[in-house]
């Protein structure tokens, strides 16, 4: 009876041991964490997961606005400050342009905890402007940029005036009809002139709209070969730790087993010599 009770006790203290163990284990487990920026995946580096903006873009409008979602939470109070600072934006002359970083708070609408959005202060027509993320950007759990973040880009060009273009086209016609009609005004024939104007403004708009649609399909396919690079990296970060945390249980219920086994063994060769 007494080796009996003090095997209970033994396997007591085993299962005691075997919950903390198994514990720890989905503890580890969350800390790895799936790259949201709430504080697991530091595993993972911080990095863009789409732009309204990709790099080496052109005829990007002056009064543009570059909104920048990232994979982590890099708003979060903890690391705010430090992070906007680490904007920079020059032009082709390495001029320095003023910028204002925008972030909201994660503590009121944590759905915009991974959002950064920088606003410039003024941007010339036809002019290269590269925006910098330097390596000290950090997100919440503490992991940063392992190398600076570049984003150049072009802006559109100055925009002609269709109206100056169709009076001096007018004024040509009517110089011409007076000159060889002199005995014979009439009425200036302004047909051409408005099927003209028709004719560019639909030109100019069919251009503009084609030059948007395939600047959009390049931005959406930029923006889903990096959603689905950083989706992957995610989805593979998560089946290793699960691969671990399983593979720690069962070595840990071998072990208790094992344990269990030599126990029983040495009890009852003491129960039997005596």
């Amino acid at each position: 009876m007494r080796n009996n009770k003090n095997l209970n006790k033994i396997l007591v203290k085993l299962s005691i041991v075997l919950c903390m163990l198994l514990c720890l284990s989905f503890y580890s487990f969350a800390e790895g964490g799936n790259g949201d920026g709430s504080g697991g995946g530091r595993d993972i580096p911080v990095g863009i997961a789409s732009s309204n903006i990709t790099d080496g873009q052109v005829d990007v409008p002056i009064d543009t606005q570059i909104n920048l979602e990232f994979n982590k939470n890099v708003i979060n109070i903890s690391v705010a400050e430090n992070n906007k600072s680490c904007f920079t934006l020059v032009d082709n002359n390495d001029k320095n342009i003023g910028i204002t970083v925008v972030m909201g708070d994660d503590q009121i609408d944590p759905s915009i905890r991974r959002l950064i959005t920088v606003i410039p202060d003024g941007l010339e027509a036809e002019t290269k402007y590269t925006l910098t993320i330097s390596k000290n950007f950090t997100a919440k759990n503490g992991v940063s940029l392992k190398e600076p973040i570049i984003l150049s880009f072009t802006t559109e060009g100055k925009k002609e005036a269709v109206q100056s273009t169709n009076i001096a086209v007018a004024s040509n016609n009517l110089n011409q009809k007076d000159a060889n009609n002199k005995d014979q005004p009439e009425q200036p024939d302004f047909s051409n002139i408005i099927n003209k104007d028709k004719v560019e403004k639909t030109d100019v708009t069919s251009i503009t709209e084609a030059g948007l649609t395939e600047t959009e399909s390049g931005l959406k396919l930029s923006q889903a070969g990096i959603d689905n690079g950083v989706k992957q990296e995610l989805k593979n970060s998560t089946e290793i730790n699960k691969i671990k945390l399983f593979s720690g249980i069962i070595i840990i219920v071998l072990a208790v087993l094992i344990a269990y086994v030599i126990l029983k063994r040495k009890l009852n060769k003491k129960a039997i010599k005596k």
